[in-house]
């Protein structure tokens, strides 16, 4: 019965002729095309996706190099704390780094749970609705990437002055941040992000006295519109020791609300997860936003998805009895959502 559920889910995909599917699952009693994610990356080709389906088992405790343009897709996280996610509710985990190298351009990563520290090099790139640590940018020029609907326990970027990268034409939209974003060096369009530390910074470096703690968002550039975040603004000119000075004066900062001590009373609550930070009724984010959208992650054209449900059709709930027999079949009844 489970392969026959395995070849429903899969037919109700649109397949694109030029490119081919991989399964690739490492608990040794599923049959896929691979079990080592690895192995899936150097065999598979430029322009394939591998679907990379759920474990109780990480799928790498050493890092993960991507070096060809792939889409990568697992089946979300928070299975087990939303309702209607998937039947099956093991995530797929990578409990080491991930880069994406200069020579994969154009990759989309979605669904997945990386443990550590995601590297991405490569330009034209789409990160949406994973659960990640740290997002960084190595050192070089990266563009046109798109970073949005995707639970961070950690950063965007870095805050180290040596290691600022060049970033161009960056989207940072609908994800929810514990620490801070930073984007130095180029511009961005920043929006409709729930972050929970304090301030809004638009300054090209570090303040040489300000704690790290105090940051939210620091970029130059940019648009930075309908966040959510718990401490103030900040858009001015700041001096490092070793005598550089930088205006961001040209930053636009519109319709973002910083909450103070009245932060996590805007929120549903409950247990400390991405549904936890959709907005209460009360909240004054309500329809702050440019338009009259809600400011944060739920807020905008493109509110974040609970679980960071891939923008695939999904099995959520199976009911089959324990027996059948050969006049009255097996009666199977599977519920099959559309998640956009």
């Amino acid at each position: 019965m489970k392969r026959t559920i395995f070849f429903l889910f899969f037919g109700m995909l649109v397949l694109n002729a030029q490119a081919k599917i991989w399964r690739v699952n490492n608990t040794p009693s599923k049959s896929a095309d691979f079990s080592d994610i690895s192995t899936a990356i150097s065999t598979a080709s430029a322009g394939d996706t591998l679907y990379i389906e759920g474990s109780s088992i990480v799928y790498s405790s050493e890092n993960v190099n991507i070096t060809k343009s792939l889409c990568l897709i697992g089946p979300g996280y928070f299975l087990e704390k939303n309702d209607s996610t998937l039947y099956s509710k093991s995530n797929a985990t990578f409990n080491s780094n991930v880069t994406i190298e200069t020579t994969a351009p154009n990759t989309t990563l979605q669904g997945l749970n990386i443990i550590y520290t995601l590297n991405v090099l490569a330009n034209n790139v789409i990160i949406e609705r994973n659960l990640l640590n740290i997002v960084d940018f190595g050192l070089g020029v990266v563009s046109n990437t798109v970073i949005q609907n995707n639970y961070i326990t950690g950063r965007i970027g870095t805050f180290t002055p040596s290691d600022y990268p060049s970033l161009y034409n960056l989207t940072i939209s609908n994800n929810i941040i514990n620490v801070y974003i930073c984007t130095m060096k180029g511009n961005s369009v920043i929006e409709n992000n729930t972050i929970l530390s304090n301030g809004i910074y638009t300054i090209q470096y570090w303040p040489q006295y300000e704690p790290m703690e105090n940051l939210s968002i620091i970029a130059v550039n940019s648009i930075i519109s309908n966040n959510l975040c718990k401490g103030i603004i900040y858009t001015g000119r700041v001096t490092r020791s070793y005598g550089v000075k930088d205006d961001a004066s040209n930053s636009i900062i519109k319709n973002t609300v910083n909450l103070g001590n009245n932060f996590t009373s805007q929120f549903l609550g409950g247990s400390i997860d991405d549904k936890y930070y959709m907005l209460s009724p009360t909240s004054t984010a309500i329809g702050a936003g440019t338009g009259g959208v809600d400011c944060g992650a739920f807020g905008g054209s493109d509110p974040y998805v609970l679980s960071g449900l891939p923008a695939i059709p999904h099995i959520y709930d199976i009911v089959a009895p324990t027996s059948g027999s050969a006049t009255s079949g097996l009666a199977v009844k599977v519920k099959v959502k559309t998640q956009k």
